[in-house]
């Protein structure tokens, strides 16, 4: 389980009869990097504007909440938060939103659950808003699974900010051609290597 939410376990011992020491980490971020880190990828070059789009973030990690918040805030996305599957359809009934950002691992109920309640709703309370899973299950099976469900694209964590307004911006509709190439004094230089992520859409 702690694999599956991108941590890592390890165990030592001084010897015999003088017990294990067992170290967990977990990660706290959903995007690679941090906010700052954006020029780690080719899209980074991009700078994509969302003024205008409203998102709902689905997590029960306030850390992960609150940085792809940010993200999408500083590229003037009106974004909302939730922490869990009811508290995320209170929020659907309350506005209109254009694109729905929700974690998988949710307490109680996950977000397959969401997502199959959220596609029972009319399109008045949300039911066809535009949605992505934005996940540390990464398996072929849980791609599967996520689109099932009714999102249109299964993200894998940690996620390049450039790499999330991209996607926020092309489930809104909002065209790719919006998005600008950063000047040149604006990139940081060398270029770094490129990393890759891992999106899935339907």
């Amino acid at each position: 389980m702690i694999e599956v939410h991108g941590g890592t376990v390890e165990a030592r011992s001084d010897g015999e009869n003088l017990g294990s020491v067992f170290t967990v980490r977990m990660p706290l971020r959903a995007i690679a990097g941090g906010a700052a880190d954006e020029r780690k990828t080719p899209a980074g070059d991009l700078e994509v504007r969302l003024d205008g789009i409203e998102v709902l973030v689905v997590d029960d990690e306030p850390d992960a909440r609150e940085l792809v918040s940010a993200v999408l805030t500083r590229s003037g996305a009106r974004v909302r938060q939730a922490a869990s599957l009811e508290d995320a359809l209170a929020r659907l009934r309350e506005q209109k939103f254009d694109v729905l950002l929700s974690d998988i691992g949710l307490p109680q109920q996950d977000g397959y659950a969401l997502m199959r309640r959220v596609r029972e709703l009319s399109p008045a309370e949300g039911g066809l808003v535009q949605a992505a899973a934005l996940t540390a299950y990464a398996g072929e099976d849980d791609q599967r699974r996520a689109l099932a469900a009714g999102f249109q694209a299964h993200v894998t964590k940690p996620i390049e900010p450039a790499d999330l307004t991209l996607l926020v911006s092309s489930l809104s509709g909002r065209a790719h051609s919006e998005a600008r190439r950063k000047p040149a004094e604006a990139r940081s230089e060398p270029p770094p290597e490129t990393r890759t992520t891992d999106i899935t859409t339907h």
